[in-house]
């Protein structure tokens, strides 16, 4: 039932009735395998760049990369709430128990290899009083606070708790909805409503409802979108899309990210990419087998390949306020490929379910 689980990337044996991509009756969606096969490279390259949060000494190639490959974890959201649409269970407590069940088994192994690693400290954004002790590892595991990429399971765990929830909206007012929680999103990141510390505001759920019941509407729609997509106004379309990525990667660089127009604009343009990465997935009748396989190896991936970049910057310093492309190319590829070999090496003793 894995194919079922709203998470950014959850790992189903290719033999399996219900691999990656496919619905409870067995729809095959490559559509998704492509995004979240692109979105876990991403998601590898942010935490490649040099960390904004703790310095200003970023150049600004730097922060232009940090802003505009900001919808790899919406991506993921996207495509969690896509997949869950899909299923016929989601009112089932049993089968949110398992969604939980493999969301967070897997989370807890690498949290405390995490823990057990030297060199690792509490996560510096801003945590509460509860939080800031190393010793309190309960809640550490609880909020994914340690290391801090770990808030995204908090994020997806509260996703699949709300699920029965969300699958009883009535499909007459589920656009109306969705589009009010895109709109929550967005301003929620602009900062103009509901302002919180940068701990919560990692794990408000009000950024993360607008990707994934978009996902689920999208979904919903399916027939319709495609019908549109692949019809004769196809090209206008792209061509929209394109534009309008273009548009957010050029705004980018003009403003700054900590106005309320920047985090706007920001944000739009994450919404712009992943609509452009769904008109250009969905003509596809299969994925191609490196994006297929990153799909399906992406939950592992995005558990494990910090683990590998925590040390990598102590023996390659970045030099401050310098742009220097060697070296994310070095941490990302030490990040992605570890972690994938990581997973090889896991299927081959645990079997692929892993």
């Amino acid at each position: 039932m894995g194919a079922h689980l709203p998470m950014p990337a959850i790992y189903v044996p290719r033999e399996s009735k219900l691999s990656k991509g496919r619905d409870c009756q067995g729809e095959y969606f490559p559509e998704v395998d492509s995004i979240k096969g692109v979105c876990i490279m991403v998601v590898v390259l942010i935490h490649s760049l040099p960390n904004l949060f703790f310095t200003d000494q970023i150049s600004a190639v730097d922060r232009w990369l940090f802003k505009i490959t900001r919808f790899a974890v919406p991506g993921f959201l996207a495509c969690s709430g896509y997949i869950s649409a899909s299923s016929s269970r989601n009112r089932e407590c049993r089968a949110i128990r398992h969604r939980l069940r493999r969301v967070l088994l897997p989370y807890f192994v690498f949290f405390v290899a995490a823990q057990s690693l030297d060199g690792w400290q509490p996560s510096p954004f801003g945590e509460p009083p509860l939080l800031s002790s190393a010793t309190n590892t309960a809640s550490a595991r609880f909020f994914g606070s340690n290391p801090g990429i770990y808030y995204y399971v908090f994020v997806i765990a509260t996703l699949i708790v709300v699920t029965p929830l969300i699958a009883r909206i009535p499909d007459s007012c589920f656009p109306v909805v969705a589009i009010a929680a895109v709109t929550t999103h967005i301003l929620v990141e602009a900062r103009l409503i509901c302002r919180l510390p940068f701990f919560w505001q990692a794990r408000n759920p009000l950024r993360s409802l607008g990707p994934f019941l978009l996902g689920w509407l999208v979904f919903s729609r399916r027939a319709h979108v495609v019908e549109a997509l692949l019809g004769t106004h196809r090209c206008i379309y792209l061509a929209l899309l394109s534009a309008l990525v273009s548009f957010g990667a050029v705004g980018l660089v003009k403003t700054s990210a900590s106005t309320c127009f920047g985090k706007f604009l920001e944000t739009s343009t994450t919404y712009w990419t992943l609509a452009w990465l769904y008109a250009i997935c969905i003509p596809r009748r299969t994925t191609p087998a490196a994006l297929s396989w990153l799909s399906g190896a992406s939950y592992p991936i995005y558990l494990s390949h910090y683990l590998f970049l925590a040390h990598v910057p102590t023996m390659y310093p970045e030099t401050p306020s310098a742009f220097n492309p060697a070296r994310i190319v070095v941490l990302w590829a030490t990040g992605l490929g570890n972690s994938a070999l990581l997973v090889v090496i896991g299927r081959h003793l645990l079997g692929k379910a892993w």
